[in-house]
């Protein structure tokens, strides 16, 4: 609720010496009936409506000042914080200041992830199903060793709630978990590769691109693009040097964009699948292998461009509207809506 000026205390005060009721001063001011009685009690103990002096520290930018920080974000709605500090006052308000003053007139950072996600698709958005195909999606996922989804139910009688029979416990951190790589493209998968170690730029040349990633490029042809996302092994210039000298193109891919990856859907079914299995791991070894396994044992067609790649498909007839994508997901279907890319 905003604080009322000392004009509309005194207004306010001036109803009531003609016999106004709170109630009626409150409504007519805007405010709560509480307020109206405090500024009258004010009156009463010193003599004015004016506020106490408060602890803490003063305003360093006066009511002008702020309007012209939310006038300058306004204008330029990309310019930074500590930029507005630095160019309007020297230095001299620091860029929290400025973004306390930016937030209190209902301006907010946001980043604009959302555009780049619109933009990457709009030059894809004639690709043909050929070249989909030759696109090889890849991504590391995350397995625990337990699974806990928090649905986990306990039959009971009235009274067993303590009981040691009704009491299962749950290790909150998965009780370790393994890190594995693949990738799909429209006619083939590769292996499953079960990440030794913390993932930097090093291992993942060593375990994925030199092992798995180069003789997967050259047995399914010529012409293939690589898609990976931004993460920092990704685009450490070891990774980067390494993939120019090999000659493989690497696809441009927006940041925080994990569904925009068909490969994402292969995940969901290995976790599935991994959840059904009748004798779950014990180790991570263990799990690392289960993984592998089950990886062979989803039937191809999943893998299919039919089922994943080609849910990514254009259709060069249609108008330049959301019925390009008939996606698997339906994040291109939100992008894809003019009014998204404000």
């Amino acid at each position: 609720m905003p604080r009322l000026s000392n004009i509309q205390r005194e207004r306010a005060i001036g109803m009531l010496n003609t016999g106004t009721s709170v109630t009626d001063v409150a409504r007519v001011m805007g405010c709560s009936r509480q307020t109206i009685h405090n500024f009258q009690t004010c009156l009463h103990q010193t003599g004015t409506t004016a506020d106490r002096p408060r602890p803490g520290r003063p305003r360093v930018t006066s009511r002008a000042q702020d309007r012209q920080i939310v006038l300058r974000h306004l204008r330029n709605r990309f310019v930074t914080a500590t930029s507005t500090g630095n160019e309007l006052f020297g230095g001299r308000v620091t860029a929290q200041t400025i973004r306390n003053r930016l937030r209190s007139a209902r301006l907010h950072a946001r980043r604009f992830h959302r555009r780049q996600h619109f933009l990457w698709a709009r030059r894809h958005l004639r690709w043909t199903q050929r070249d989909w195909n030759r696109v090889v999606f890849r991504d590391e996922s995350r397995f625990t060793l337990t699974f806990a989804d928090g649905r986990v139910r306990v039959w009971r009688r009235r009274g067993e709630r303590n009981a040691q029979c009704c009491i299962q416990e749950v290790d909150r951190f998965g009780g370790g978990r393994v890190m594995v790589w693949g990738g799909i493209n429209g006619h083939a998968r590769s292996r499953l590769i079960v990440i030794q170690g913390n993932l930097n730029a090093a291992a993942y040349r060593d375990q994925v691109l030199v092992p798995e990633l180069l003789p997967f490029m050259a047995a399914h042809g010529p012409g293939l693009t690589f898609q990976q996302d931004n993460a920092r092994p990704h685009t450490a210039n070891l990774t980067t040097n390494f993939l120019r000298d090999a000659g493989i193109n690497v696809m441009e891919w927006p940041s925080r964009s994990p569904d925009l990856n068909p490969i994402e859907h292969v995940w969901d079914v290995l976790g599935r699948q991994l959840h059904q299995v009748r004798n779950p791991p014990q180790n991570l070894q263990e799990l690392g292998a289960m993984l592998v396994q089950i990886w062979r044992r989803i039937p191809q067609a999943v893998f299919r461009c039919k089922n994943i790649v080609l849910s990514m498909q254009t259709n060069g007839t249609l108008a330049p509207t959301e019925a390009y994508f008939t996606t698997y997901s339906s994040i291109y279907r939100y992008y894809f809506n003019p009014l998204s890319c404000n």
